[in-house]
């Protein structure tokens, strides 16, 4: 009688004992389970939030690498621009550098007189020592002599180093039509319609 209660009570416990470790494994699966999915909620989270970085990161890779780009390519344009332009007045001083006599006394004479008036006041030409003692200088008295500048006219040689053209010298006023005065001036004064006239379809 005491055998068989024990034995019922020992069959008990250990029944007992396998429903608590198979409630315990259900309950540990269950929250591996729900680890695990947490888990995998976080990485996916983390995925997506790495990816929207990244594609912005890209994005904006891309955005500086256009900027970039297009900044040089506007820069390297304007260079060439400068290029063309700088040939264009280069043709422009050889140009004036191969005017023969009568050509270079016409373009200096016209300076000349559009800035003196007529009467007996002084002023000096100043032009290359070539010029003075040739052709040039001779001529270019004459014609001011012929429109009315009836006062001294001297012809004094350049010691500056200009490349042709005269500078007009009126007591303390010195006004400069040298060839590269002249360029500079019209080079203001055109670079604005020349570059419209070059790059109008760019």
């Amino acid at each position: 009688m005491e055998e068989s209660s024990l034995a019922k009570i020992t069959a008990k416990i250990i029944e007992d004992a396998q429903a608590a470790a198979e409630e315990t494994l259900r309950m540990a699966r269950e929250e591996a389970d729900r680890i695990v999915a947490d888990a995998a909620s976080f990485a996916e989270d983390q995925y997506v939030k790495a990816m929207a970085s990244a594609e912005k990161n890209a994005k904006g890779l891309l955005a500086r690498a256009d900027s970039s780009f297009d900044m040089e390519r506007k820069r390297l344009l304007l260079s060439e621009k400068q290029v063309l332009l700088s040939e264009c007045y280069g043709l422009l001083a050889s140009r004036l550098q191969s005017l023969n006599q009568e050509e270079l006394l016409t373009l200096l004479a016209g300076y000349v007189l559009r800035n003196t008036e007529e009467g007996s006041d002084c002023f000096e030409l100043i032009l290359r020592p070539e010029d003075c003692r040739g052709y040039l200088g001779t001529q270019l008295t004459e014609l001011c002599r012929q429109h009315g500048r009836t006062g001294r006219i001297t012809l004094v040689p350049d010691s500056s180093g200009i490349q042709g053209g005269v500078i007009l010298r009126t007591g303390k006023v010195i006004k400069n039509f040298s060839f590269e005065a002249i360029l500079r001036m019209l080079r203001e004064q055109t670079e604005g319609e020349m570059v419209d006239l070059l790059f109008s379809a760019g």
